[in-house]
């Protein structure tokens, strides 16, 4: 059986056990200092997928045509029931907030899903909306959110199934500098 190199190293080590400890703790004690001051997370996901893959490249053209998806921010929003009518009237005040917000374009929600139906006339604003149909607006909230759940596939990725939690995605004004958007701890503040 091999030793390692251990059966030489093991009369050192007994012979100056003190030592051995001071030089273990001072050496944890660097690494731990230099993690905690040294680690960086820029939580830019994107530039983990960096690559010269096709589908990296689409997505780098659809950002310089569009803008850039990293910059924006997402809230989680979590609530007991958003198919009230008092929690739904004021999840849309919220949404109303949000698009005045300083530092936001654009807010993104279930309220922006667009109805699926192509063939009807989409003259009014209102039936370009999926919550917003004519044809749904004799239902109650909680009936409206659960069609919007069962009919459209982007709504499963932004609307739990009971109705608890929801997605919105800010979309930032851009900076001048051409630097990447970033909301302003205050902004941070007042959207929360």
């Amino acid at each position: 059986m091999h030793s390692l190199g251990l059966n030489s190293v093991a009369p050192h080590i007994a012979a100056h056990p003190v030592k051995l400890l001071i030089t273990s703790v001072l050496l944890t004690l660097v690494c731990a200092y230099l993690m905690a001051t040294q680690t960086r997370f820029t939580g830019d996901i994107t530039e983990n997928l960096r690559s010269d893959s096709n589908y990296y490249q689409d997505f780098k053209q659809l950002e310089s045509r569009f803008h850039a998806f990293s910059t924006d921010e997402t809230l989680l929003i979590k609530t007991t029931d958003l198919g009230k009518t008092e929690t739904y009237e004021a999840f849309q005040g919220f949404l109303l907030d949000l698009q005045l917000a300083d530092q936001i374009d654009a807010a993104f929600s279930i309220f922006s899903l667009p109805a699926l139906s192509t063939e009807k006339d989409t003259a009014n604003i209102h039936d370009k909306f999926f919550l917003t149909q004519q044809e749904l607006s004799e239902l109650s909230p909680s009936e409206r959110l659960d069609k919007l759940y069962s009919d459209s596939p982007l709504a499963q990725k932004m609307l739990s199934q009971d109705r608890s939690t929801t997605l919105i995605s800010l979309i930032l004004t851009p900076q001048e500098d051409g630097k990447p958007a970033k909301l302003t701890p205050e902004n941070r503040t007042a959207i929360l």
